[in-house]
């Protein structure tokens, strides 16, 4: 159940007598704390309130059921019923009260990280939600489910991240859960806009000239580079991290052939 609801506690009696004394106990692990009672005094019926409660309970005589209004989590755990009329008769219950979860939230983490052979530049982002009881946090491809975590650290943040390339056109959301509630927030394409970031510095350029070939090579790049002409495959030696970044190779025979590739670079630990 969700905070601010109201619950009642039903014993499944009916038309108790007039002078049983009923007492009501709450406790998170075990009932043990008086939370209301009720009993005749001098013909007169006195009934007391935990003031922990304030003005949220209210007892019915007639069953000894209990109700409490605008409930909230820390009203969560045990509740036990003591009705004693000559004999002591108990019931015991329990329940959960959940929080509404809040909207998670989503943020790059990474931009434009791939793989060596990748067909276009990576987006990271991470999604993030404020844990909570029985809490989940879920990315969603479509209605497809791709991954899930929780923690049972109440204290700690949940988080998930999700890698996809620049180019993808599908929808993806993140949810946060609970028995109760759930939010989603959608991943905005302005948070990966397609084709920021990508190189425009030309590298290594290779051509024939008056009958020779002619190979040009950035110096950024000193003497690291090394042009297949064969397969216009771009060898590149003693990588550091400023290498990371996305790659293009245009061939150039009546029309223009394009491919694109990217890879980060990362420090040895």
């Amino acid at each position: 159940m969700g905070e601010g609801e109201t619950v009642t506690l039903h014993t499944g009696f009916t038309g108790l007598q007039r002078d049983v004394q009923i007492q009501w106990f709450y406790g998170p692990v075990d009932a043990n704390i008086i939370i209301a009672q009720s009993q005749v005094l001098r013909g007169e019926i006195i009934t007391d309130y935990n003031d922990r409660f304030r003005d949220r309970l209210q007892l019915d005589r007639q069953t000894g059921s209990l109700t409490i209004r605008n409930i909230n989590i820390t009203d969560s755990g045990v509740y036990k019923l003591q009705i004693i009329s000559g004999e002591i008769s108990e019931k015991r219950f329990s329940f959960t009260v959940y929080a509404t979860v809040p909207a998670p939230d989503i943020r790059v983490s990474q931009s434009h990280s791939a793989g060596i052979g990748s067909s276009g530049p990576k987006c990271s982002v991470e999604c993030s939600v404020e844990n909570g009881r029985d809490a989940t946090l879920s990315w969603y491809k479509g209605k497809e489910i791709l991954n899930q975590t929780s923690s049972p650290d109440l204290n700690t943040i949940l988080s998930l991240p999700l890698e996809i390339e620049d180019q993808d056109n599908n929808i993806y959301s993140c949810v946060a859960h609970n028995p109760v509630s759930h939010q989603t927030t959608r991943l905005s394409k302005k948070l990966c806009p397609q084709n920021r970031g990508m190189s425009h510095t030309k590298v290594v350029q290779s051509q024939v000239l008056r009958g020779q070939i002619i190979t040009d090579y950035n110096e950024t790049f000193g003497d690291r580079l090394q042009l297949d002409r064969q397969t216009g495959s771009l060898t590149i030696r003693n990588i550091n991290i400023t290498d990371s970044g996305v790659y293009k190779v245009q061939i150039i025979n009546g029309e223009v052939s394009e491919k694109r590739f990217s890879y980060t670079v990362y420090d040895n630990p």
